[in-house]
């Protein structure tokens, strides 16, 4: 099989042998580049793949968390024997890194029965060009399903960006099986109009280690449907 191996954000992928030698177009942000000689597998995609890597933090109880009266969050509604898992993606090839491991929790309003998911995160830009980002949280229940994925968006002015997004949450049933999310920074726009992607390869195999289900579909996120 051939490989084309973009020169841009590094997307690889395995292409039939018909295209060796002739440009093709990256479908992660459209820069065009070289298809490889033919190899005899996958090596080129997962050499990328081992260039990335995760990070890991389980010190919060699984359960709905009241939002305070003028600010912060208390303990979860009911303890639990389970704890919040939650994963962070780093990516070296993008300009935007999370500082530390944080994800998603299930939270209840001061507005009776109003329910939020809700992320608190710190975000490092390591390039002055970048004017844009957007971050995404995969979210999975207690049975290892995949619920939801929850995406924001950001125009850059700082070089530290500490952000925080709420999400419709449709029922405390919801919230109470939330269990693990898994972080990553999905684009990042630059100053000179270019649109770097995630590679999905890494990020769908973790995916795939709660939910055998999941697909490169899932990746996008979708209205949640209100009860």
């Amino acid at each position: 099989m051939a490989v084309f191996a973009c020169p841009q954000c590094a997307h690889a992928q395995v292409v039939d042998d018909d295209h060796i030698g002739k440009n093709a177009t990256c479908p992660k942000c459209k820069t065009e580049g070289p298809v490889n000689k033919t190899v005899a597998d996958d090596s080129l995609i997962e050499q990328h793949c081992s260039e990335m890597s995760i990070r890991k933090a389980d010190n919060v109880q699984v359960g709905v968390s009241q939002m305070l009266h003028g600010g912060g969050l208390g303990p979860p509604d009911a303890t639990s024997l389970l704890w919040l898992e939650w994963i962070i993606v780093d990516d070296p090839r993008l300009p935007v890194a999370f500082v530390r491991v944080e994800g998603v929790r299930a939270i209840r309003d001061t507005v009776k029965d109003r329910y939020w998911y809700y992320a608190n995160f710190d975000l490092r830009l390591t390039e002055d060009s970048v004017t844009a980002w957007e971050s995404r949280f995969l979210t999975f229940n207690v049975w290892g399903d995949h619920v939801r994925t929850l995406s924001y968006t950001n125009v850059n002015r700082n070089k530290m960006a500490l952000a925080s997004g709420s999400w419709y949450l449709g029922s405390e049933t919801e919230g109470n099986m939330h269990i693990a999310s898994i972080g990553y920074i999905a684009r990042v726009r630059t100053r000179e109009g270019k649109v770097l992607h995630a590679d999905t390869e890494f990020i769908l195999r973790e995916a795939k280690r709660f939910s055998e289900k999941f697909t490169e579909e899932d990746l996008e996120p979708k209205s949640p449907k209100k009860e």
